[in-house]
């Protein structure tokens, strides 16, 4: 079929976003199946109810109802195809037009334990595309595990074998989240290394940790020039003629809520930061304990080393667009030598990051990241259970996917000391400074005139 939109460009063999043209609620009622996300979206005049659908079952997702217009701002129809876009967001979800819920949609939810069991396994089995990356196979494990549940099986021992399914899972956005007796259970099958010794050396929080962390960076690397913004989420400050930033997370950045502000205090937080180090020889980027966040506060923090747009990388869900991934400049952007230390904390936004910056040209220091950069979608399991998983393939821009493997450094550097954490970050650091006044000082006896 033809379709005929308002604007299609093509980017880097990216499907990127059509103008927006004017398409009112009403002509959006009706029922929508979604490309590779596994929904069916209800929308009738304002209201929005999401469905959760494999060949399993289809249930509602309770976290997926609400105002369209709070929800999406911007909607493009073209035929039978609906492309919704969530608010700052640069991708969209594609939708089909279908003829109406189906009957299965609407009935009570079975939270029997095999009802469960075959929830899970169908989620994953339809809507996680990397399992051969991690080398599983994903229906020996279904047929295996479907051998030890009856209607008798406890919501512990239930919980159990899911976690012995997803053993070996090294994706860091796959989680299931099950509260029993009033206890909540989580079951996160990739930390990586350095964030599991954490744990175990703070029993069980890394928040004792990272407090640690930021602490040496202000004592040790940036005395008197240290300062926090952010919401102390960025600090920043001086190590002699290089400049230092660290970002531990691409959220909380704003006491108040909604996406608009986060991102208003991104660009507050970097526009002061760029100034106190606009004279600085280069500027290292650390985020080595980078726990992710928001990905568009982690793409406009990207513009402040940019004077031109970055096409990174770009995402698509099974059978939907590739949509291209880009990063706009900021007004005040830092153009000078850039190097970025990264290590296996560092995931998520913080890959998302990290891609956008090796796209800029950057040297890139430490060890590789921890190889989860897809965007989470999250699903809701019949007896209330959450189960989150990676869903889309993100390239970045050479084609080159690294989920589930970690974004390899130009120069690999130990970062964190494996049997204790709390050691080998402010070598690292000292290192990467090295690394800088050597190129610097390389590049100014190359350019100097010799005398005589």
């Amino acid at each position: 079929m033809t379709r005929s939109w308002p604007l299609i460009l093509a980017l880097a063999g990216c499907a990127t976003t059509p103008s927006p043209v004017s398409t009112t609620s009403a002509e959006l009622d009706g029922a929508w199946a979604s490309r590779g996300a596994g929904w069916i979206l209800s929308i009738d005049g304002s209201d929005l109810t999401l469905f959760d659908v494999t060949a399993a079952r289809c249930a509602m997702n309770p976290d997926g109802g609400g105002a369209l217009e709070e929800t999406y701002d911007r909607f493009v129809r073209s035929g039978d195809e609906l492309r919704l876009y969530e608010p700052f967001k640069q991708t969209y979800e594609t939708f089909d037009r279908i003829d109406g819920v189906p009957t299965r949609c609407r009935a009570e939810p079975d939270d029997s334990p095999v009802s469960v069991f075959e929830a899970f396994a169908a989620e994953l089995r339809e809507n996680y595309p990397f399992f051969e990356v991690h080398g599983i196979d994903w229906e020996e494990r279904v047929r295996a595990a479907r051998t030890k549940v009856s209607a008798e099986t406890s919501p512990t021992a239930l919980l159990e074998i899911f976690r012995a399914m997803l053993r070996g899972l090294r994706d860091g956005h796959v989680r299931l989240s099950a509260t029993i007796d009033g206890d909540e259970h989580v079951i996160a099958p990739h930390m990586g290394r350095t964030l599991l010794r954490a744990e175990a050396i703070d029993r069980g929080a890394t928040t004792s940790w990272l407090n640690r962390y930021r602490a040496r960076v202000m004592t040790e690397l940036l005395g008197d020039t240290g300062k926090y913004v952010a919401n102390r989420r960025i600090a920043y400050g001086r190590i002699g003629r290089i400049g230092y930033v660290n970002i531990v997370v691409f959220e909380g950045y704003s006491t108040e809520e909604g996406w608009g502000n986060e991102l208003a205090a991104a660009r507050a937080a970097m526009s002061e930061v760029v100034a106190a180090l606009r004279d600085v020889d280069a500027v290292i980027v650390d985020l080595s304990n980078n726990r992710g966040g928001i990905s568009v506060v982690a793409e406009a923090i990207a513009g402040f080393f940019t004077r031109e747009p970055l096409v990174y990388g770009s995402i698509r869900r099974p059978g939907g667009d590739r949509q291209a991934l880009v990063v706009r400049p900021a007004v005040d952007a830092f153009v000078g030598p850039v190097y970025l230390l990264t290590s296996d904390v560092t995931v998520s936004g913080g890959e998302r990051l990290t891609l956008a910056l090796r796209k800029r040209q950057v040297t890139h220091v430490g060890a590789p990241t921890r190889g989860a950069l897809s965007k989470i979608l999250p699903k809701y399991l019949p007896n209330g259970w959450w189960l989150w998983l990676s869903n889309q393939t993100l390239l970045d821009h050479r084609g080159v996917s690294w989920e589930g493997i970690g974004i390899p450094p130009d120069i690999e550097v130990p970062v964190f000391d494996p049997q204790d954490p709390n050691r080998g970050h402010i070598e690292a650091v000292r290192h990467v400074v090295s690394l800088a006044e050597g190129s610097l000082s390389t590049s100014s006896s190359t350019t100097t005139t010799p005398s005589g």
